[in-house]
């Protein structure tokens, strides 16, 4: 598969879906009707039956935990299922695009879109960027927000009391500057909430209802609360040596058709040592960092480990579900990207649909499930868009490159400047002849050379004293327009979150 064609759109309100929207639902049937084929089994039940399972035993939850978000609930039982997922940070454009497409289609084929929140992953929220007006000129603020310690999944990072507060400034922020957007609505619709995911996600919920985007909502640590998943991990822990080896040979070819040098890129491969190989699964203790799941094959049981910490053991006949589910009494268990969405994908939904960072990775699990599993993958589709924020002024162009290039000259041939700057000072005048003639090196010998580049550089310097006067306004120019540069591109960043956008902007980026 060629991954150049997952770019993201680089133009001010482009949109790239691949396949076309329209195809969606298509595609969702196509994948539906493949899956039905699948004859491998998960331990020693049917991919089909586990499924079947794992669609009853999460959209119970999903229902309840979308109301608990403050909206009703809607979807189609057992219809089909289009899902995304994302961590639970402030959505850009490009990204909330995915939820809206996924409820469209599901709507198209009379099933439930499902939007997976990823609060297995480490997150950053640790403040909310906003265009502000300070003394009538245009800045980029940053309101502290929520501190998430590093390599900690987002389920263990607490809300504070003062989260919403936060929300509330930002939009005080952003109204003199950017107008009419949905800050105000989105910080209204906060309230106070212990979980990290639970409060970014309800205002971003509640105002999708407005759009007309009504997905159930399902956090990925209850997923792996379920049995269906314990199962897919207990698979693929009894079969660790040869899913370890698929998946790195994948990434290596990977690698090596793309031209990628990075190790770690799109994932780093699986650690294999004697008797211990790393799985693609994290581990921690609540309340603690992620660290990998490793599992060590000792005699007939399986041991698996937190890092040096016994997680789980168990003998080779006993149900190794089980003992996952005792593990998570102390510790939890979570995929990683690629087992993630290798999950949904086989088992929960009938389309997943990517950004284009998901959609440069995903290749890989295309490749593991063939080889892995033995049978053709599920097609997934792929989305983002590109929305910039539009500030009413907005700031001005700064063409630095020209005033970095007449600094430089201004220092290196001082001579050149004394016409423009002091005309009247007869001995720079005289200097700068000086220099100029200096450095006409034809027909001197080399220690003529040398002695005549010597006399030319104490010229240059005195001719800088005489113009230091104007050299430090062009350099203090040149650091005004830098300052305005770098605030343009701060401007110009697809990366705010959605609700600092207005709804006429964003319906009109989604075709509603």
């Amino acid at each position: 598969m060629n991954t150049d064609r997952y770019k993201t759109p680089a133009g001010d309100g482009e949109v790239v879906v691949i396949p076309e929207p329209e195809a969606l639902p298509d595609l969702a049937r196509a994948n539906a009707e493949l899956r039905a084929s699948y004859d491998f089994r998960i331990l020693d039940v049917p991919a089909a039956t586990l499924a079947a399972q794992a669609r009853e035993e999460f959209l119970g939850p999903a229902r309840r935990y979308t109301e608990s978000l403050g909206v009703a609930p809607c979807d189609n039982g057992a219809g089909m299922i289009v899902a995304t997922g994302h961590q639970p940070e402030f959505a850009h454009p490009g990204i909330w695009l995915k939820n809206h497409l996924a409820a469209r289609a599901a709507d198209r084929l009379g099933g439930t879109g499902l939007n997976f929140i990823v609060d297995n992953d480490a997150v950053d929220l640790s403040r909310i960027r906003t265009p502000a007006l300070e003394e009538g000129e245009l800045r980029v603020r940053d309101v502290p927000f929520i501190e998430c310690p590093p390599d900690t999944a987002a389920e263990e990072v607490a809300a504070p009391e003062g989260a919403a507060d936060a929300l509330a400034e930002a939009a005080r922020l952003a109204g003199p500057a950017l107008g009419e957007t949905l800050a105000g609505e989105f910080a209204a619709a906060a309230e106070p909430d212990h979980a990290l995911a639970s409060f970014v996600s309800r205002p971003r919920r509640r105002i999708e209802e407005t759009f007309g985007v009504h997905n159930l909502e399902l956090p990925v640590s209850s997923l792996a609360g379920t049995g269906a998943f314990r199962a897919y991990c207990a698979h693929i822990i009894a079969n660790a040596g040869r899913f370890a080896e698929v998946c790195n040979r994948t990434l290596d070819r990977h690698r090596a058709e793309h031209g990628i040098s990075n190790p770690v890129e799109p994932s780093p491969n699986l650690r294999i040592e004697p008797g211990r190989v790393e799985l693609p699964f994290w581990v921690w203790r609540p309340g603690e960092a992620r660290r990998p799941l490793a599992v060590v094959i000792d005699g007939e049981a399986r041991v698996l480990y937190c890092g040096s910490d016994q997680a789980a053991r168990f003998s080779g006949d006993e149900p190794a579900a089980g003992a996952l589910g005792r593990a998570s009494l102390r510790f939890r268990i979570r995929p990683r990207a690629l087992a993630m969405t290798m999950f949904f994908r086989l088992f929960c939904c009938d389309l997943f649909i990517h950004g284009m960072g998901g959609a440069r990775y995903e290749p890989v699990n295309d490749g593991v499930i063939r080889e892995f599993f033995g049978v053709e993958p599920p097609r997934w589709a792929a989305a983002s868009a590109t929305l910039r924020v539009k500030p009413a002024t907005p700031p001005p162009q700064a063409d630095t490159d020209e005033l970095r290039q007449r600094v430089h000259r201004m220092k290196t041939t001082p001579e050149r400047f004394v016409g423009e700057f002091i005309p009247a000072d007869a001995e720079a005048s005289d200097l700068a002849r000086r220099r100029a003639e200096l450095l006409d090196l034809s027909g001197l010998s080399k220690r003529e050379r040398r002695r005549a580049f010597d006399e030319s550089k104490r010229i240059a310097a005195r001719l800088q004293e005489r113009l230091a006067p104007h050299i430090l306004a062009a350099e203090k120019e040149l650091g005004r327009a830098e300052e305005r540069r770098g605030l343009r591109e701060a401007i110009e960043d697809r990366g705010f979150p959605f609700f600092l956008h207005s709804r006429a902007a964003l319906e009109k980026l989604y075709g509603a």
